[in-house]
């Protein structure tokens, strides 16, 4: 004769089950994030590298979507891509949960992210490039920043967090930390206050 389950067991049983989903999932998405930063990591690099190959090209450095190919109106030779991205949109491009920009100086010495405000002078001598979490606390924490030669600096983005395409990083952010002799504005008020951490090369 086949037995079934009293209700007192199936109670037993799901507890069970919601216990063990209760340690796997924070762990899963802890994960997650840790994975999702990383590539954010390697993409900033790439990003580097993708620079280099721009201004040997070109003489002057270039948007995100000069990089992955797309002409603007500056008549720079974008072809072939020097970066394989997805096509950014609204100066941010996404990938595994995280979003990309990457600003120019304008002649007020601020970030640009369109061509039609880049300094020509200035544009062949400096730029910035973030990334940050598209979800903060689920696809991401942390907000990642990378210098000329490729290094990675983070900080942990809790203070009224830099997330989505609407708060994303600004170019000031990071810029006099890591090189005080660029066209950028030094950022005031709580930004100077921001503690850059190196993130090591995980490849």
């Amino acid at each position: 004769m086949r037995r079934s389950f009293s209700i007192l067991e199936c109670f037993i049983l799901l507890a069970l089950v919601s216990a063990a989903a209760t340690v796997a999932i924070p762990r899963w998405a802890s994960d997650r994030i840790v994975t999702n930063e990383q590539r954010a990591a390697v993409m900033l690099r790439e990003i580097a590298a993708a620079q280099a190959a721009f201004h040997l090209r070109n003489g002057t450095y270039g948007l995100l979507e000069e990089l992955t190919g797309d002409p603007s109106s500056r008549g720079l030779k974008v072809e072939p891509a020097c970066l394989e991205a997805p096509t950014p949109w609204l100066g941010a491009a996404e990938f595994n949960g995280y979003l990309f920009s990457v600003y120019l100086p304008t002649k007020q010495g601020h970030g640009a992210l369109s061509h039609v405000e880049v300094d020509p002078e200035a544009g062949a001598k400096a730029w910035v490039a973030y990334a940050w979490p598209v979800h903060y606390g689920i696809t991401g924490r942390r907000v990642l920043v990378v210098t000329p030669a490729g290094e990675v600096f983070a900080y942990e983005n809790a203070v009224m967090p830099f997330t989505t395409r609407e708060r994303r990083p600004f170019a000031e952010l990071a810029w006099a930390k890591l090189d005080p002799k660029t066209p950028f504005e030094e950022p005031g008020g709580w930004v100077t206050q921001v503690r850059w951490d190196p993130v090591a090369d995980s490849r």
